[in-house]
């Protein structure tokens, strides 16, 4: 489903969210709402996160203050039924940005920051058997 310009898709048990190359915040809300509200859909089903944001070369304090509240907000249940969370770019410095910023505040799931989908893919894949809540992944 397009979110003014951010695509957001459940494929099998991984929720694919495509960022778009907007910097607006008010975008970026209504595409977070929408993947809460999935989130509150799904239930208590397990599942993993692509994130693709490959085309976005630049963000906004206000973007990122969004992010981190809706991480505040949905801690507990990404706790509990994500099992892994991968974070594609293929922008070197994005990747190192990126992992920087989790060294400080990691994701309250298992993560990596991967190059290509089909990397992220296949990472969540191989975390089929679940492994413990808390747990993290190795940065790559």
């Amino acid at each position: 489903m397009d979110v003014q310009g951010y695509q957001i898709e459940f494929r099998r048990d991984v929720l694919h969210f495509t960022f778009s190359t907007s910097t607006n915040p008010q975008a970026l809300g209504a595409a977070l709402n929408v993947v809460a509200d999935l989130f509150t859909e799904r239930g208590p089903r397990r599942f993993g996160i692509i994130t693709d944001v490959s085309h976005r070369r630049a963000s906004s304090v206000d973007g990122r203050r969004l992010i981190a509240d809706f991480l505040q907000r949905q801690d507990a249940y990404l706790k509990s039924h994500c099992r892994g969370w991968a974070v594609v770019t293929n922008n070197d410095v994005i990747r190192g940005a990126l992992t920087a910023i989790l060294w400080f505040k990691a994701l309250p799931c298992p993560y990596r920051i991967m190059e290509t989908s089909r990397a992220a893919e296949v990472w969540l894949a191989r975390r089929a058997p679940l492994t413990g809540q808390g747990q993290r992944a190795q940065l790559t």
